[in-house]
C-alpha cells in the first residue's frame, strides 16, 4: 500500500523461496524470486534485510528483539508451565518495533513485505500455552503491521486491546493477563 508496509498484491510465485539471514542473504542476486526473513540483526541496523533489499530481493522483518513469541513476557506465576526462553519480550515491545528500519531508501522500503512473528514450540506442550504465548502480543505486532508509524500510540493501543479482550474472553482464548496469569486455565505444562 501507499505507506510501503504491505504488499497485499505480491505475486504468488513471490512467495517461495524464503531464506533467512544472514547466511542465506550473502549470496542474492536477483535472478529469482527470494523472499528473506529478516531475524537477528537488528542491532546491525538490519544490514541483511538491506543488502537482501538492494539487490531487489522482498524481506519479511522478523527480528528476534520484537517477534520472537517463546520469550517470556514479564512477570507471571511460578510453576513448569510458565518456562519459556530466556528473555522478554512484552505486547508494548512488540507494539514499539518499527518494520521499515530509517536506513532504507525509498525503494528498499517497497520491497519490505511487512513482519511476522515467530513461535517456536519447544516449550509448549498444549494450546493453552500457544495462546498464552501468542496473546495479546500477536494483537499489538497486528497494529505494527498495519499502522503507519507517525499512527502508533501505546496508550491508545492499549484501550483498544482492553475492549478486545472482552472478545477473547468470550471465544475463551487463554490469552496473558496484565498480571501474567492465563485467562482461562493453568493447564499449560508437560501431560496437561
Amino acid at each position: 500500500d501507499e505507506t510501503g508496509k504491505i504488499k497485499p498484491d505480491a505475486p504468488q510465485e513471490q512467495l517461495y523461496n524464503l531464506g533467512t539471514d544472514p547466511h542465506q542473504t550473502q549470496n542474492l542476486v536477483n535472478s529469482e524470486p527470494e523472499v528473506v526473513a529478516a531475524m537477528k540483526d537488528i542491532m546491525k541496523k538490519y544490514s541483511e534485510a538491506k543488502h537482501a533489499a538492494e539487490n531487489g530481493n522482498d524481506v519479511v522483518m522478523a527480528p528476534t528483539t520484537h517477534t520472537y513469541f517463546d520469550s517470556g513476557q514479564g512477570e507471571h506465576p511460578d510453576g513448569p508451565q510458565y518456562e519459556v526462553i530466556g528473555r522478554t519480550l512484552t505486547a508494548q515491545k512488540v507494539h514499539e518495533f518499527e518494520p521499515i528500519p530509517d536506513n532504507f531508501t525509498p525503494e528498499e522500503t517497497k520491497r519490505v513485505l511487512g513482519c511476522q512473528a515467530q513461535l517456536w514450540s519447544e516449550y509448549f506442550f498444549n494450546w493453552s500455552k500457544v495462546e498464552y504465548m501468542a496473546f495479546p502480543r500477536t494483537c499489538a505486532l497486528a497494529e505494527v503491521a498495519w499502522s503507519p508509524k507517525e499512527g502508533k500510540d501505546w496508550g491508545d493501543f492499549e484501550g483498544r486491546l482492553n475492549n478486545h479482550l472482552k472478545r477473547f474472553d468470550a471465544l475463551k482464548v487463554n490469552y496473558r493477563r496484565a498480571d501474567g496469569t492465563p485467562a482461562v486455565t493453568e493447564l499449560m505444562g508437560r501431560g496437561e
